[in-house]
């Protein structure tokens, strides 16, 4: 269960069935022992359709996240984006520099090393405020969702830029240092 929660995305939609499948799990350990041996028949058919719950959601997620770095895959990205457009306030695209010299160099181990760092440093400031997704090769999306005027969206790109790791950052790949950079595009709404 706490693998199941370190890899979601923290999005309701993923925490829900993750706190079923907890709470069925406890609930039939721990019942029949409370109740008497007679609940223990309801439960393991609690238990079982628990698991085929999330046996469904594991397949759900697959579908929807990117397999080298555990974010939202294109797909999911337009799927999220028609959804929910009127609380989007910004979309960021994000292209890592450099990432072909990495894998022509260091070979594309090292590339996707790059890859998933910088993923999981976008996702660590973005957090809550919205969605990141690899829309493919080494081109990131970050729809911003928490902003109320420009000067957020400005202060929120600018955190993007200075946050250690998140734009610029050094990364060891057998004993290299590498610099890593990335460009980065905005538009917002109403603004742009």
């Amino acid at each position: 269960i706490f693998i199941l929660l370190k890899r979601s995305n923290k999005r309701l939609i993923e925490i829900v069935p993750i706190a079923f499948l907890s709470l069925t799990l406890i609930s039939g350990v721990v019942l029949p022992f409370v109740f008497g041996s007679q609940f223990a028949n309801i439960f393991c058919t609690t238990i079982a359709i628990a698991l085929f719950a999330y046996y469904e959601f594991s397949i759900l997620l697959l579908t929807k996240k990117d397999s080298l770095t555990g974010l939202l895959n294109r797909q999911a990205y337009f799927a999220d984006v028609d959804t929910d457009t009127q609380s989007i306030n910004a979309i960021v695209s994000i292209d890592m520099n450099g990432l072909k010299l990495i894998n022509d160099n260091y070979g594309h181990n090292s590339g996707d090393i790059c890859l998933k760092d910088v993923a999981e440093a976008w996702r660590v400031c973005v957090g809550d405020d919205g969605l990141v997704g690899r829309f493919g090769g080494d081109v990131f999306i970050i729809v911003y969702t928490k902003a109320n005027d420009y000067d957020s969206i400005h202060d929120f790109l600018a955190g993007l830029y200075t946050q250690e790791g998140a734009v610029r950052k050094y990364i060891y790949l057998d004993k290299v240092r590498v610099f890593l950079t990335a460009t980065m595009g905005c538009a917002s709404y109403p603004n742009d």
